[in-house]
């Protein structure tokens, strides 16, 4: 696959996250990929921020806690732009990976699955 191809396929995913647990640190190492490019952080254990509920009707509600304040959202759609924005916020740039990153995270991303939840 070429430089451009990569660079393409990568544009186009989801905002997907994979979540490693660092039990010794008692922390979260949270990797984020998006449409835009990369970031990692780690957080404390009890910090991730992303919880769904099913409502009385049978419908999943999106849940996410930011600076005290929690936001609900009825399509995953929405609330994933939102956690892009407001949780996850400046990225590394895909442009700035060489060719053999790029075919690493594209390779990553096939085992991620979006955005992980706490289940309420």
């Amino acid at each position: 696959m070429t430089r451009n191809e990569m660079l393409n396929k990568l544009h186009i995913i989801p905002v997907s996250v994979r979540l490693t647990v660092l039990e010794s640190e008692s922390a979260l190492e949270c990797l984020y990929m998006t449409s835009k490019g990369t970031k990692e952080e780690w957080i404390g254990i009890n910090e991730w921020p992303v919880s769904v509920i099913e409502d009385t009707n049978g419908i999943n509600r999106f849940l996410i806690k930011i600076e005290g304040d929690t936001h609900s959202f009825d399509d995953y759609d929405s609330f994933a732009d939102f956690f892009e924005e407001k949780w996850i916020g400046e990225v590394r740039s895909w442009e700035e990976y060489s060719d053999e990153a790029l075919e690493e995270w594209i390779e990553l991303i096939k085992e991620c699955n979006g955005i992980p939840f706490l289940e309420l």
